[in-house]
């Protein structure tokens, strides 16, 4: 199975605070922990960026993503020099 470039960055993020927003409009920012090849995602130490109500942990399914924004160091990760 071939992933890509966006996927395998996102794979990259794991142990890093990443933030994601759904297509309901609703964003969590938390500590990636765990994603798989679906892009659902778990989270820990969340937060819902509207509410700022925490979650010690939360799983958000790949199908609700939006978007995903990862920390600035992985901009120069090794995927974007791939051809």
């Amino acid at each position: 199975m071939t992933v890509q470039p966006t996927v395998q960055l996102i794979f990259e993020a794991k142990g890093m605070t990443v933030q994601i927003e759904l297509i309901d409009n609703k964003a969590y920012k938390g500590t990636l922990k765990n994603v798989d090849y679906n892009l659902n995602c778990e989270l820990t130490n969340a937060t819902q960026i509207q509410t700022n109500q925490k979650f010690e942990q939360i799983v958000i399914r790949g199908s609700q993503i939006k978007f995903v924004k990862v920390p600035d160091e992985l901009y120069n990760s090794p995927i974007f020099k791939q051809k």
